[in-house]
């Protein structure tokens, strides 16, 4: 490193790489699906020359992808394997209790 980029201490090289960022960007489609772009910036001036110097290339940004549409959510299941059709009727008035309620003092 040093005959090819003289005067950069290697945690100033990769500092310098430190700069570069990675994102996905998702965008969804108008029929379910999304697209997702993973894309990394385009580096500084300064880094471009590191790079020439250093003989290296940043790769190809790479091919969008697509996702398949969402799947359905699963169907709630009970315990023993009987699907959920509906919610339980609602109760018939209030519980009735045997014994009062406790109270302090007394």
């Amino acid at each position: 490193m040093y005959a090819l980029a003289p005067g950069l201490t290697p945690r100033s090289v990769l500092e310098k790489f430190a700069a570069v960022q990675m994102i996905d960007v998702h965008l969804p489609t108008t029929d379910g699906r999304e697209l997702v772009l993973t894309r990394y910036t385009e580096p500084e001036p300064e880094l471009s020359l590191l790079l020439k110097k250093l003989k290296l290339e940043l790769p190809a940004q790479p091919p969008p992808k697509i996702t398949a549409s969402a799947p359905a959510p699963p169907t709630p299941m009970f315990a023993v394997g009987t699907p959920i059709t509906e919610c339980p009727p609602p109760r018939s008035g209030r519980a009735q209790l045997r014994h009062p309620a406790p109270t302090s003092g007394g």
